[in-house]
This record gives structure tokens, C-alpha cells and sequence, in this order.
């Protein structure tokens, strides 16, 4: 307590997780130890919301890294908590041949599954020009809390009570379901590999024209996601432009108009907000 006093993360770490279970954990329940995973990644999640206003923008990707290097390192049994299990195993993940793994897997994925739909509902809207909006997200997480308020929740409640708010560019598979998001990222273990490769040609008009190469890998045939891409100017500013749908193992190869940009292009790149978990390790 006395290292994390002196070094300040225990007040912006530590001190928001535990005040945001007032929220989950406690406001809302949780049904049983396969839904206890909403009660921390929750409040974990809750801690990059309030370092994001509290803190400066590196220190909130840093939160976000954090939590993706926790996910991906293996422990002294050789595993990595990505791999162990779903989310909805809870504590049944830790065992003498996993190790102490559960708090590294619930709480930094289950953190993770929020920021994930956080950013896909940001953008819903559309690219740079028209800006992203973090009402939508916060609607639907309202919405959830005024269903269960006082309550003790399942995952599929929560997963429910998403699809009723989700945005239309959410519905992916045109089913009005979440189907491919939960089975993959909440009952499931799965982990993408990306890899994105581009090129820019300035049109006469002034507007970019955007080349654009990008492969999703180390997924089933059935897997699903949301890409977010952005253009990474030369002076390191960022803009977002588009949101691609991926299907299996599969590449993205096309050019994309971009309009005029603020500035000149230098690549296109993903994760700019640490919004994809994803296998980055060599």
C-alpha cells in the first residue's frame, strides 16, 4: 500500500476500480461466478474512463497496453490467461496447472470486451468528418442499469439488454443479435493476428486516395470483427476513416477515397486507441 501510495498508481488505478463496484458488482449483482466477470471487467473498464479524464491521453493507452501485456505473457506454468478460457469460467480458470490466472483474465479481458464495444459504437456514425460520440455507448451501459438496478445479472442479460441499443452498423450478421461478438470474445478464447500495409496517391483535386492491405489471421472460418483503421499523419496526429468487417482468415485488399485530409498521410494503421485486443507478440 505504501509503494502504491508513493508512486500514485493506487489512487488512479486501485481507488476507481473499488468505487466503481458501487455500479457493478453492487447496483447491479451478478448471477453466478460465470457472470462475476462483469463485475470486475466492469469496474476495471471504469478505470480507463476515469484516466481518460483525469490523465493524459498516453498514460490512458498505457492502461490499455497494460492490459493487453498481462493477457499475453505467459506465467511461471507457461500459460498465457488468453488462452486458459472464456471469461464465463470465472475463477474455475485457476488451477495447479494454470496458476494464479484468474484475476489477469477477467479482469483485463473483461475490461477489454467494453472498450472493444466502446470504440465500435464511437465510430458508428461514421469516419473523421462527422466524429465520434461516446452517447451511444453510454446509453446502452444507462439503459443496462436501469434494467438491473438491484438485480443480479447473467452475461446473456447484459448481451441482451446491448442488442435492444446497439447501433445498426453493430449488426453485422443482420440478425439483431451480438452473437459474433459474445461467442467470440466472451465464451470463447479466440485472438487475431493483423497485419496492415498501405499506400497514399493525392488526387488532383486535392483529395487522398488510400491503398490498402490488411489480413486478419489465427481465427476460424466463422470468426467476425470490426477493424477500426485510421490515418496516421505525419505530424503523429490521427483520424479514423472506416470500420471493416473481416470474416475468417481472410485479406483486405482495395483502395479506399479518403477526401481531404488535415494533413499529409504517412500510413494507415489500427489499434490508435488500443480498441482491438489483438496478438501483437513477434
Amino acid at each position: 500500500y505504501v509503494d502504491n501510495a508513493v508512486n500514485n498508481s493506487y489512487w488512479t488505478t486501485v481507488t476507481p476500480h473499488e468505487v466503481a463496484h458501487q455500479w457493478w458488482g453492487q447496483l447491479v449483482g451478478f448471477s453466478s461466478y460465470r457472470d462475476q466477470w462483469m463485475s470486475e471487467g466492469f469496474a476495471e473498464f471504469s478505470v480507463s474512463v476515469y484516466e481518460k479524464d483525469t490523465l493524459k491521453m498516453n498514460d490512458y493507452l498505457d492502461f490499455w497496453k497494460g492490459h493487453q501485456k498481462l493477457l499475453l505473457q505467459k506465467n511461471k506454468e507457461g500459460k498465457r490467461p488468453i488462452d486458459v478460457g472464456p471469461l464465463t469460467m470465472g475463477y474455475r480458470v485457476a488451477n495447479e496447472k494454470t496458476g494464479n490466472i484468474y484475476q489477469d483474465l477477467i479482469y483485463s479481458k473483461g475490461a477489454y470486451v467494453l472498450h472493444m464495444l466502446e470504440m465500435m459504437e464511437y465510430w458508428s456514425k461514421g469516419g473523421s468528418s462527422k466524429g465520434g460520440s461516446e452517447a451511444a455507448f453510454q446509453h446502452s451501459m444507462q439503459e443496462f442499469v436501469k434494467e438491473y438496478s438491484g438485480k443480479a445479472a447473467t452475461t446473456e442479460d447484459w448481451k441482451a439488454s446491448m442488442e435492444r441499443t446497439m447501433p445498426r452498423s453493430l449488426d453485422i450478421d443482420g440478425n439483431g443479435k451480438l452473437d459474433w461478438f459474445f461467442n467470440e470474445w466472451v465464451y470463447g478464447t479466440a485472438l487475431p493476428r493483423y497485419t496492415v500495409n498501405s499506400r497514399f496517391l493525392t488526387n488532383n483535386d486535392g483529395t487522398t486516395t488510400a491503398f490498402v492491405t490488411l489480413k486478419q489471421s489465427n481465427v476460424s472460418d466463422d470468426f467476425e470483427m470490426i477493424v477500426p483503421l485510421y490515418v496516421q499523419m505525419t505530424d503523429g496526429k490521427v483520424v479514423h476513416f472506416a470500420g471493416l468487417t473481416m470474416h475468417g482468415n481472410a485479406t483486405f485488399d482495395q483502395q479506399i477515397p479518403l477526401g481531404k485530409l488535415p494533413g499529409t498521410p504517412k500510413a494507415i494503421v489500427m489499434d490508435a486507441y488500443a480498441d482491438i485486443l489483438e496478438d501483437a507478440s513477434n
